[in-house]
């Protein structure tokens, strides 16, 4: 760990070869929307709830070069499904609150719901 003017900074490493990272030194994830979610299971977070999850290329905003459009299919999404895998074993529930999201490997859920604004 480092300290940067009173507020503890740690760095976290990743791993390219986990499916999920069990080590809270490190997280898996072929994005950073897997890296995410990996830092949601280490924070014991359960449920979890993803946003934005489209998965459909590009990215929300216009400073990053966009991945191709493939690069989702190929990498993005398989990775997040063996993940979804692991995650189950672990007993976390993951839902996805894009219905129109190519990532279908973790259940829809209504936002509104979740969040208590029907």
């Amino acid at each position: 760990m480092t300290t940067v003017e009173g507020v503890w900074i740690r760095r976290l490493w990743r791993d390219k070869t986990s499916s999920l990272s069990r080590d809270p030194t490190k997280l898996a994830g072929f994005c950073s929307g897997a890296n995410a979610l990996n830092l949601a299971f280490h924070f014991g977070a359960n449920p979890i709830y993803l946003l934005g999850f489209d998965m459909g290329g590009g990215h929300w905003h216009g400073n990053h070069q966009a991945p191709a459009r493939d690069l989702y299919q190929a990498e993005f999404i398989p990775s997040l499904e063996r993940m979804s895998r692991e995650l189950a074993i672990e007993g976390v529930r993951v839902f996805n609150c894009n219905p129109a999201s190519a990532l279908k490997c973790f259940p829809f859920a209504d936002v509104s719901t979740v969040i208590g604004h029907e």
